[in-house]
C-alpha cells in the first residue's frame, strides 16, 4: 500500500541522502529527484515543518 504524496524506498530514480529538518534538526532518511528532497515514508518532519536540507 502507498500513501499519496508519500514517497517510498521503491522510487528509483533518485538519490538517497539524509535530511535535516530546518525548523527542528530532526533528521530523515530522503531522496533528491528533480532537485527537490523529500523525506522517506513522511510527507512532514514531526513537528510539521516541509522544509529540509541535506545533512553534510
Amino acid at each position: 500500500m502507498s500513501l499519496l504524496g508519500v514517497i517510498t524506498l521503491n522510487d528509483r530514480d533518485s538519490d538517497r541522502v539524509v535530511a535535516v529538518c530546518e525548523q527542528c534538526g530532526s533528521a530523515y532518511a530522503a531522496v533528491r529527484s528533480d532537485g527537490t528532497l523529500r523525506p522517506i515514508g513522511v510527507e512532514t518532519c514531526s513537528c510539521g515543518s516541509d522544509e529540509f536540507r541535506p545533512l553534510r
